[in-house]
């Protein structure tokens, strides 16, 4: 009875008498494009819109639209036949020249009748209403700001972002709702008169620009910095780096020569299945809290999305996932082989691990092909790698497709597993890029023997099946670049080599030899393959991270 009351009400409000109903100097599109014709009525304090003929909501995530611009604050009611309240939206005053757009999200079953603009229309120019997509955030496209659901206030100014959030966005923080914030971005920089003078003669050195993330809520502050080559970049947030739900999101460059435009924020929740895009900095510092598995979480390279990345929980669950694919690709002795466990249980697999899609695939098929028994970590390995693309699944057969998967665990300490993701990131960079392995390919078959030989001896050492060259190649890449080129002679000629000494006593003189005749050969490598790293996707070697915390 109440419910039929606030519909006879609404039909009242849209019948009752007015001094004139004229059309509306705006068009009305449906989320197919067609124009509906659209009249208003004026009142002592607002004017009505109606549609002549009420459009009912057939598809999931419409939202209705109203695009304007206005200097004041307004407030925006949207009338529907569904028998919920009337749905109510604040209009933020435009904060540039371009026009707004809001967003009010409807829901299946909805029938729009019209909608009104309070307390007056003075000072806000209506331009265009409709349907189209929903949006959680907002976005900035050429001629508009959309601005969705979940938002409370946004605020623009110059190079900066002020944007405030719904509490319902993010819900209790259950493991059941994770949510996640992905701000797209432009990074820009300010030359001085003597960087220009660089820019004509081409030899201003690669330039970065950084911004300071601040979020807020209830009694709770995190702080993020984020530093990057110019250009569109992408962070994603979540609670595990963020232990309450934000209600203020504040970005600012973080020094007069740093510019940076806001292009889109979004507020989703990923499925259980969906790798977490992010940055390795937030994947080192991930709250397992809010694992949304027990054991594991599954991200995602944000520069590489191809790329996944398994953190687990402890190198036991790690190697049930990857141990006995690290033998059969790559341990010298057993690679091309099936292992039962109990056959390598007393061996060490690795503290971190990679692979391509045609590793992922060559196991699988061999496992098919003789009945091998997967454990259930392989067995989601093996489902996450076909859901993603990574492997195809032909018949009996596996084929690679693209990306490939990464691993860290935490039984390893935060330096080490930073030192570890760095070196697994570069293997993903290896496999991603034609053009940069042909490169690596070039710069090792251009060492002398002596180079190659050490390579090999450290590399066999290490328990790598030296036999296969593109497991060669793809080590002597990461192992240059896991660190940046400051610390190359302490890890090669200090660390690597004392512990070769160590283990291979015999072969001290031919070590020391090699320090000694080679003394550039880290750094030459190192400077060699920079330039193809930077053309394959704008890397740089050792650095991995853009995405830190700050107190």
């Amino acid at each position: 009875m109440r419910t039929s009351f606030k519909i006879l009400t609404l039909l009242f409000v849209f019948s009752g008498s007015s001094c004139y109903v004229e059309e509306a100097a705006f068009p009305f599109f449906d989320q197919q494009g067609i124009q509906h014709a659209l009249i208003f009525e004026n009142e002592t304090h607002r004017r009505i819109y109606r549609l002549k003929k009420t459009l009912t909501i057939d598809e999931d995530n419409l939202a209705f639209y109203i695009t304007y611009q206005s200097e004041l604050g307004k407030s925006l009611k949207l009338f529907t036949k569904s028998g919920e309240p009337e749905l109510i939206s604040l209009l933020p005053p435009c904060d540039c020249d371009i026009p707004y757009r809001r967003l009010i999200p409807l829901t299946l079953g909805d029938t729009v009748l019209g909608f009104a603009c309070e307390p007056n229309l003075d000072g806000i120019k209506l331009l265009e209403a409709g349907l189209t997509e929903t949006l959680r955030g907002f976005e900035r496209s050429p001629g508009c700001i959309t601005i969705g659901s979940g938002i409370t206030g946004l605020n623009l100014r110059g190079e900066s972002l002020d944007i405030g959030f719904s509490p319902e966005m993010f819900g209790s923080g259950g493991l059941d709702r994770i949510w996640q914030i992905s701000l797209d971005f432009t990074l820009y920089r300010v030359y001085s008169g003597a960087e220009f003078r660089q820019i004509e003669q081409n030899t201003l050195p690669v330039m970065k620009s950084g911004m300071i993330l601040s979020l807020a809520g209830e009694n709770s502050k995190n702080r993020f910095r984020f530093e990057s080559f110019l250009g569109l970049k992408k962070v994603n947030l979540y609670p595990g780096i963020i232990p309450f739900n934000p209600e203020i999101l504040s970005v600012n460059a973080e020094s007069y020569e740093s510019l940076f435009r806001a292009d889109r924020v979004e507020i989703s929740y990923p499925d259980i299945l969906d790798p977490l895009p992010a940055d390795p900095g937030t994947i080192l510092s991930y709250s397992m809290d809010v694992w949304r598995r027990e054991a594991m979480e599954l991200f995602s390279w944000n520069r590489l999305p191809e790329v996944l990345i398994f953190d687990t929980l402890n190198y036991q669950v790690q190697d049930r996932f990857f141990k006995r694919l690290a033998f059969f690709v790559e341990k010298k002795g057993y690679a091309g082989r099936l292992v039962h466990s109990e056959q390598v249980r007393h061996l060490h697999g690795y503290n971190a691990y990679d692979y391509r899609a045609l590793d992922l695939a060559r196991f699988f098929s061999r496992a098919h092909e003789e009945d091998f028994v997967l454990n259930s970590e392989e067995e989601l390995l093996k489902k996450i790698s076909i859901h993603y693309g990574i492997i195809r699944r032909i018949s009996s057969t596996y084929l690679p497709g693209k990306g490939s998967v990464l691993s860290i665990s935490r039984s390893s300490s935060l330096v080490l597993r930073q030192h570890l993701l760095t070196h697994e990131c570069f293997h993903g960079i290896f496999f991603t890029f034609p053009d940069y392995r042909r490169a690596c390919f070039q710069v090792w078959n251009e060492l002398s023997e002596e180079e190659r030989a050490f390579w090999k001896l450290f590399l066999d050492w290490m328990g790598y099946d030296i036999s296969d060259e593109y497991l060669v190649v793809n080590e002597f890449q990461a192992y240059i670049f896991q660190q940046e080129r400051e610390y190359l002679d302490y890890y090669f000629k200090e660390l690597t080599a004392g512990r070769l000494i160590k283990s291979c006593p015999e072969r001290e003189d031919q070590i020391r030899n090699f320090i000694k005749s080679f003394p550039d050969s880290f750094e030459n490598a190192y400077d060699k393959l920079a330039e193809s790293l930077w053309s394959a996707g704008r890397f740089e070697g050792g650095r991995i991270i853009e995405l830190e915390k700050i107190q």
